[in-house]
């Protein structure tokens, strides 16, 4: 982002030291930028400039050289204090209040802001910046119940104000926080959804819109790049992380901190992009070893299909070979039994009784071997007639007077 010349030449900024005791003048050149250079209060570098300020602040309040931020800074917020700068007395006291909050913010005291919102909401609740420091003082906690309230303030602060870009940011902040960590929302406002993606999908929109702004401070590319990571979408996340990473500000006190805080979140991003590949690559494996399990499945039944088949002929090649066995030898039985009783029988009609007799025997006992044989129904049936007629055959000729009488 740019930087603006006329507060970075602040007594308060070029000392070093971040010396309280400036942070009126701060302050003035602040409204100033408003009232005479056309700057707008909804301006994410008018914020940014307050932000500026408090990370300062960290200096002094660990120095042992001149006042204590956490002295002066409440002294000044009672009221206790002249107002020396241009502003309304109100206004004055807030940006003071705000920045009081951002201390408690920078050394990680976040119960200390958060009873310090809660004192002052009667007073500056009305502040669109309030919403902000509200919900970054319910933001470090992982508890369900304060995450849904932080969204809970944030979003109707950003609803209720939306020429804020800054409030849209800490509103998509929020929203990564809640989605990195799986916690879902809890709330009762129906236009907040609870369902992840949904609520991924309402943060992207978010950082997207305060990213229209002009003058954006880094931090706003650092939720962009964590949103995309959620969402994703790796190359964007690197992208916008690289970006924010460029385009810190080394004139901040804390810029060291700052980098490193970018960093990991770098690392975070790229951590998260490997285990998205790594995922990718364990889905196309299962589905290579699923492939597989299918091939291997569908040879072994054509295995057991195959094996079924080489029973069936081998069955049917045992039954065959034992029907021609039968065959056969009832051939060789009739040219034995018609030799045997031309031989033996001189009567030609007896002995034609006694082959006609000796030939319905070996039908029904061929018949009745077959159909034993046979696995088919049809084959059966047909081959059971036979056995009939060969019994029958055999009966007419042991009784020819009995058939003819019934005939």
């Amino acid at each position: 982002m740019d930087k603006i010349g006329y507060i970075e030449s602040s007594v308060f900024f070029i000392n070093g030291s971040g010396n309280p005791m400036d942070v009126d003048t701060v302050i003035d050149r602040l409204n100033r930028l408003v009232s005479e250079y056309g700057y707008s209060i909804t301006s994410p570098i008018f914020v940014y400039y307050l932000d500026r300020v408090s990370e300062e602040m960290v200096l002094s309040y660990s120095s042992s050289i001149g006042p204590n931020p956490m002295k002066m800074l409440p002294y000044k917020l009672e009221g206790d204090a002249a107002n020396p700068t241009d502003l309304p007395d109100d206004d004055y006291r807030f940006y003071i209040f705000y920045l009081l909050s951002k201390l408690h913010f920078e050394l990680d005291d976040y119960e200390g802001m958060r009873k310090l919102a809660e004192r002052y909401e009667s007073i500056f609740g009305d502040q669109p910046y309030f919403g902000k420091i509200m919900a970054l003082s319910l933001l470090n906690s992982r508890e369900s119940d304060l995450l849904t309230n932080s969204l809970d303030t944030i979003f109707e602060y950003s609803k209720n104000n939306p020429e804020y870009p800054e409030l849209h940011k800490v509103l998509a902040q929020v929203i990564a926080v809640m989605v990195e960590n799986d916690i879902t929302y809890a709330g009762d406002n129906a236009n907040i959804p609870k369902n992840e993606n949904e609520l991924l999908k309402l943060g992207y929109d978010e950082i997207n819109r305060a990213l229209e702004a002009d003058n954006i401070p880094s931090e706003y590319l650092v939720v962009k790049a964590q949103l995309e990571s959620l969402n994703k979408n790796h190359d964007a996340a690197k992208a916008a992380i690289s970006q924010a990473i460029s385009e810190l500000s080394r004139s901040r006190t804390r810029y060291s901190d700052l980098r490193a805080r970018f960093g990991r979140m770098e690392n975070r991003i790229e951590t998260r992009r490997q285990q998205s590949k790594l995922e990718e690559r364990t889905v196309e494996i299962s589905e290579l070893v699923s492939e597989i399990e299918n091939k291997i499945e569908n040879t072994d039944s054509n295995i057991t299909e195959l094996n079924d088949d080489l029973d069936n002929i081998r069955d049917d090649f045992q039954r065959t070979f034992l029907e021609f066995l039968g065959f056969f030898s009832a051939i060789i039985a009739v040219i034995v039994i018609t030799g045997q009783i031309a031989i033996e029988v001189s009567d030609p009609q007896m002995a034609g009784r006694l082959m006609i007799v000796s030939y319905g025997g070996l039908l029904f006992a061929f018949g009745g071997f077959s159909v034993i044989l046979s696995t088919d129904w049809t084959a059966r049936l047909s081959r059971f007639f036979l056995a009939v007629i060969g019994l029958l055959t055999a009966v007419m000729a042991l009784y020819p007077g009995e058939f003819t009488s019934i005939l």
